[in-house]
């Protein structure tokens, strides 16, 4: 029997939940530590979906009472305290592995001090979008006479600050290239309160300039109007990868809204890779990026952040963002 331990059971630990119900190779038992009397619920209503029966669920509503030993080990909390909640955990479990959630924190000081604590330890962050279908017939649909110049990523919902990592280690793994650069695209940021309370969201525009010079510019304003006659890659939903070819060799990636087919898929290949990773053999790479491989973008990402944040408050000597 594998040992796996989710920290924090809301609307992204549930999806991990879901993924590790589909495992039917072997028997899990799931310890889930969550405060929250409504997620708990709501995470057993989820529990009637799936293989319940062949694995053993218990809830905590804190660490006091968890195994001192566990395979994998799931933080899906907030940014704001995932650095303390690591450190208490590394003092009181023994993990074989971690998967962490983006925003992984709210400065570089606290992703600094991230990685050496976990220094040693096999970590993996959540991008999950490399491991669905299409990002990765596009790659293989790319050939190096391609001079690929520009990504265009755009939605109304897209969660300007809590997802745009998600889309830098896309383009990242796409292009097989490492993010230099965050600037903003025109003016400057517009902050609201997001859903959560005591976080911030952002509308805007942003560029991204990468090391084989390709530029990504992420926007939050669905009306913007991008530049007339170029290449694009229509990627909506689940659907058909779409590339038309035209002179100016540029291309539009849309943003989609996860659908029910995607959230399946997810899922399934959720379950293959935690599968794998519980028995996990040396010369095995986990699709999910690890730690390291993230930390250096997510630093320049945190960097420009802060700055945009020292902006908007009008206080220069702010060293943290209120992101998750």
């Amino acid at each position: 029997m594998k040992h796996i331990l989710i920290i924090g059971c809301g609307n992204i630990g549930v999806r991990h939940l879901q993924g590790l119900l589909k495992i039917t190779t072997e028997k899990l038992s799931i310890e889930i530590v969550e405060p929250s009397f409504s997620a708990i619920e709501n995470a057993k209503e989820y529990e009637r979906y799936e293989n319940v029966n062949q694995h053993l669920i218990k809830y905590f509503e804190n660490i006091s009472m968890i195994r001192k030993t566990v395979d994998l080990t799931i933080i899906s909390t907030t940014a704001k305290n995932r650095l303390e909640i690591v450190e208490v955990l590394l003092n009181k479990i023994k993990s074989m592995n971690w998967i962490l959630e983006k925003v992984l924190v709210q400065s570089t000081l606290q992703l600094e001090k991230l990685t050496q604590l976990l220094k040693g330890e096999r970590v993996y962050v959540n991008h999950w979008m490399r491991m669905t279908a299409w990002p990765n017939n596009f790659k293989n649909a790319l050939n190096k006479q391609d001079k690929i110049k520009i990504v265009y990523i755009s939605g109304r919902q897209l969660g300007l600050l809590c997802n745009s990592t998600h889309y830098i280690d896309l383009i990242e793994y796409i292009f097989d290239t490492k993010l230099k650069k965050i600037s903003l695209n025109d003016e400057e940021l517009a902050w609201f309160p997001a859903k959560r309370a005591g976080f911030y969201e952002a509308y805007g525009s942003i560029c991204l300039l990468f090391e084989n010079k390709i530029k990504c510019i992420i926007s939050s304003n669905p009306d913007i109007q991008f530049i007339e006659n170029y290449n694009f890659i229509n990627l909506e939903g689940n659907s058909e990868l779409k590339l038309n070819y035209l002179e100016m060799m540029k291309y539009e990636l849309k943003t989609f809204n996860q659908s029910e087919i995607l959230k399946q898929d997810l899922q399934s290949n959720l379950s293959k890779d935690f599968s794998i990773i519980l028995n996990k053999s040396s010369n095995f790479q986990f699709m999910l990026p690890t730690l390291d491989m993230v930390k250096p973008a997510n630093k320049i990402f945190l960097e420009f952040v802060i700055d945009e944040w020292k902006k908007n408050t009008r206080n220069k000597d702010v060293k943290t963002v209120p992101i998750t």
